[in-house]
């Protein structure tokens, strides 16, 4: 069964315009996403996002940072979300492993 797009006036109860409360980004995160609720500071995160202020997000692996940007971009019809995400680690790290696996 194919979803069809969630209205964003059903999920805050007005216009496109008026930012969503905490219910209306649960609906997208059920809607999209399956989760019944947010995780630890997701979505503190997330309503500095919405709110327009610069947020720097540290979560682990597994911690739910895809969250903090995907539920922004679906709530905000306007605009750019960017995503500055270092992969310095996996870069660093892949090619070492690499390297120790051929001695």
């Amino acid at each position: 069964m194919k979803k069809s797009a969630l209205p964003l006036q059903n999920a805050c109860g007005g216009s496109k315009n008026q930012s969503l409360g905490k219910e209306g980004l649960v609906k997208l995160l059920r809607w999209h996403f399956g989760h019944p609720e947010f995780r630890g500071k997701q979505l503190d995160a997330i309503e500095a996002v919405l709110s327009g202020r610069d947020c720097f997000c540290l979560m682990p692996t597994g911690g739910g940072k895809s969250m903090c940007y995907q539920i922004p971009a679906l709530a905000k019809k306007t605009g750019i979300v960017l995503v500055v995400c270092p992969l310095i680690a996996l870069m660093v790290g892949r090619p070492t492993i690499a390297l120790l696996d051929l001695w």
